[in-house]
């Protein structure tokens, strides 16, 4: 959410309108920042040895697709959870899945497709 402070005429060269990020209590991802978590999940867990590229972009760019961030939790919920927890959530959250294949790559999806 986004605020906007006025600031009088006798500010100097201080923009009248200045928009002010309101600070969240919970953890937003972006597009970009749930497959980085995702992937990251994935090589620390031992799951996969590496996640396929392709497959990352592909589904940056169908994520980004959303105007708002893409996947949201509260800080003390995501602090209580394991990283099998938060990586299941984070996969379920954005409806990614992903198969390992034979050389240990691990290669996003979209469920249900």
């Amino acid at each position: 959410m986004r605020k906007t402070i006025e600031h009088p005429g006798s500010a100097g060269d201080v923009p009248q309108n200045t928009a002010v990020q309101t600070p969240t209590r919970g953890i937003s991802f972006t597009a970009a920042g749930a497959v980085r978590a995702i992937a990251f999940h994935l090589l620390d867990e031992g799951i996969a040895k590496g996640v396929d590229s392709e497959s990352t972009q592909r589904s940056v760019a169908r994520l980004s697709r959303s105007v708002t961030a893409v996947a949201e939790i509260s800080r003390s919920f995501w602090g209580e959870m394991n990283n099998n927890e938060r990586l299941a959530w984070l996969l379920a959250s954005t409806e990614t899945t992903y198969d390992v294949r034979r050389d240990g790559l691990a290669v996003l999806g979209v469920r249900g497709k």
